[in-house]
């Protein structure tokens, strides 16, 4: 259960947002200890503060919601009725949606492969795109299993 002091931080503390000033005016002793006091309130008191908060943001909805009309209907600068207009539309859900295009330079299909030739070798290249003979595809197996027991056995010797 709040105490009407607590109650009373809370309302100053939504107002001003100053912990040690509202613990001060709700009442509480003004000593070496109001700081502390002031913050272990704050916490304490966390989410009666965030509701108190939440209704005074739907009081205010009302009065914001009437001043961007006003803005968007009489301002004598276009930008602030544009800017009105949209947090409008924005905040009714109509706001639009953000999409990023990525244009990239699509490769062909040997462009690509030249490229696989170029990292790997043409061998492996070869192997790895299926294009190798069955016994071809045999050999290039060992040496590919080769190579990387080799390259293992070499970071384990650093």
């Amino acid at each position: 259960m709040i105490t009407d002091k607590q109650q009373k931080f809370i309302e100053f503390y939504c107002e001003s947002g100053d912990a040690v000033q509202s613990a001060v005016n709700a009442g509480y002793k003004n000593s070496h200890t109001i700081v502390n006091q002031a913050w272990k309130l704050k916490r304490e008191l966390s989410r009666e503060i965030s509701k108190r908060m939440q209704e005074k943001f739907v009081d205010k909805a009302p009065v914001a919601f009437g001043t961007l009309i006003e803005l968007m209907n009489s301002s004598d600068s276009d930008t602030v009725r544009l800017q009105a207009s949209k947090d409008i539309m924005d905040r009714g859900g109509f706001k639009p949606k953000d999409t990023m295009v990525i244009e990239e330079d699509a490769k062909s299909i040997p462009e690509l492969e030249a490229e696989l030739q170029m990292l790997v070798g043409k061998d492996k290249a070869d192997l790895l795109l299926g294009k190798a003979k069955a016994k071809d595809k045999e050999e290039l197996t060992k040496i590919a299993l080769a190579t990387s027991q080799e390259g293992e056995s070499s970071q384990h010797i650093n």
